[in-house]
C-alpha cells in the first residue's frame, strides 16, 4: 500500500501528529489548484490515482469538538480506509 496524502483545510498545531503526510490550502488555493471542485469546505481529502477524494466533510469535521476527535475522525475515515482502496 502506498501512503495517500490528505488535503485539509484545517490547522492542527505542531504537537498534534497524525502520522501521515499533509498538505494544508486555504480555500483560495484549493480552487486555485482544482477549479472544478464542488465539495463543502472546510473538508479533508485524500490524493489518490483516481484524484481528490473526500474523506472528511464539513459536516463531520464541524462535530469535532477535540483535536483528539479530529484525530480520530481523520484515522478512521482517511488513513484506514486507504488501506482498503
Amino acid at each position: 500500500m502506498s501512503m495517500d496524502r490528505l488535503l485539509g483545510s484545517f490547522r492542527l498545531r505542531d504537537d498534534s501528529s497524525i502520522d501521515a503526510e499533509c498538505e494544508f490550502l486555504h480555500r483560495d488555493e484549493l480552487h486555485r489548484r482544482e477549479p472544478g471542485l464542488s465539495a463543502t469546505l472546510p473538508a479533508v481529502f485524500r490524493i489518490t490515482d483516481q484524484g481528490l477524494k473526500v474523506c472528511v466533510d464539513a459536516v463531520t469535521l464541524n462535530a469535532c469538538s477535540s483535536i483528539a476527535d479530529l484525530k480520530a475522525v481523520i484515522r478512521s475515515r482517511c488513513l484506514e480506509e486507504a488501506m482498503f482502496d
